[in-house]
Parts: C-alpha cells; sequence; structure tokens
C-alpha cells in the first residue's frame, strides 16, 4: 500500500499534538500545585499516562501499518526519527510530572519555584513550534518550517540558561528544606525538564533536515 507524505505528516501532526498534551498536563499540574490543589495535579498525572498509552498505541500503529507505505526510504527514515524523539519527549514529560508528585512544590523557596515555572513555560513553547511545523507539513507548506525549528533552538538554549540559574538556586536555598531527599528530587526534576527540551531540539532539527531534502 503506497502512502502519500501528506497523509503521513497528517499522522504526525496527531501524534505529536498528542505529545503536546503530555507536555501541557506537566504545565498544568504545576499551576495545580502553586493554588493548593494536590488532588488536580495528581489527576493530571493520570491524564497524562492514559495520553501516553493512547500516544503509543498510535506511534506503533503508524510504524507497522503506515510508514512501511511511503516509498521514499529517505523521508522513511526522517518520519520515523521523528516520531522516536517525539516519544522521548513525552517520556521525559510523564517523568517530570512524577516528580512533581514527589516533591511539596508550594514550600519551596520562591526562587527556585519561579525558575521551575520559567523552565516549564519555556518547553511548553518548545512542543508548540513543532506541532506548528508539522501542522505546515501536513499542508505541504514548507516555508516557515525552518524558522519555527530554529526558534525550537533558541527554547532549549533558553531553558539550558535556566537551569543553570534553578541549581544555583537549589544550592543557595537548600538549607532552607530539611529533607535533603527533596533537594536530590528537585535536581533530578529540573533535569529531566532540560532533558524533554533538548528532545524537543532534536525533533526540531529533524523535522528542518526533512523539509530541505524535500524542497530539493
Amino acid at each position: 500500500m503506497s502512502i502519500k507524505l501528506h497523509e503521513i505528516f497528517s499522522d504526525l501532526y496527531r501524534y505529536g499534538s498528542m505529545i503536546r498534551d503530555i507536555v501541557e498536563s506537566l504545565a498544568n499540574s504545576l499551576s495545580y500545585l502553586d493554588s493548593f490543589r494536590a488532588g488536580e495535579a495528581r489527576l493530571e498525572l493520570a491524564k497524562a499516562i492514559d495520553i501516553d498509552r493512547k500516544a503509543d498505541r498510535y506511534r506503533r500503529e503508524i510504524i507497522e501499518n503506515r510508514l512501511i507505505g511511503i516509498e521514499d526510504s529517505i523521508a522513511r527514515g526522517y518520519i520515523h526519527n521523528i516520531l522516536r524523539m517525539l516519544d522521548r519527549v513525552g517520556e521525559w514529560a510523564k517523568e517530570s510530572i512524577r516528580y512533581l508528585d514527589l516533591i511539596p512544590y508550594i514550600e519551596m523557596p520562591s526562587p527556585i519555584k519561579e525558575t521551575i515555572y520559567n523552565m516549564i513555560k519555556t518547553a511548553v513553547k518548545g512542543i508548540e513550534k513543532i506541532i506548528e511545523a508539522l501542522e505546515l507539513m501536513s499542508k505541504d507548506k514548507y516555508n516557515s518550517i525552518t524558522k519555527l525549528c530554529e526558534e525550537v533552538e533558541s527554547v532549549e538554549e533558553n531553558v539550558d540558561e535556566l537551569l543553570h540559574i534553578a541549581r544555583k538556586n537549589i544550592v543557595i536555598y537548600s538549607n532552607k528544606i530539611q529533607n535533603q531527599a527533596i533537594v536530590m528530587f528537585l535536581k533530578d526534576f529540573i533535569e529531566s525538564v532540560e532533558t524533554m527540551t533538548d528532545y524537543e531540539e532534536d525533533t526540531a532539527d529533524i523535522i528542518k533536515a526533512l523539509t530541505i531534502y524535500l524542497k530539493h
């Protein structure tokens, strides 16, 4: 069965939108915790896990039943790698939400909370730019995709800078956190958010490379 590229790009857009929903669940969890709504934050974790389960099934369906129909082996390889990177974005977003379930976020010093908020807000921008790029691909509109992908690279650079600030704040304020296991969880948490944006950048790089390939 031959599958046209715009059809598989529509599949990519749908799958990517599911990954975006997982990342947004992370942002929502943070907002709920900041509003003393821990129960709703846990519901976001459950929601993210459910979306991830559905997204994983859909990704396998694309690989096993759709991707094989792409005759261009180079384009097929790019698309497979985009799926793989998006899967990792979702996995690390889900991992980050799990850390939020372990950290008494509302009790954290304000500078730590502020930096975490900025990291996650920036990460959401990254996945949104990726979804915009995938939507343009599904409509055969390639001209603006490179700019969107470069914006994702800027997102990753911004999160790297915020990660450094977050680490400094954890060192400065760690003496105000009685349970030092929480300090360890905080470090793991901010690094999981940074890893998520690394994979966002990887996804954008592959999308950009595929776009250049298709335009030539």
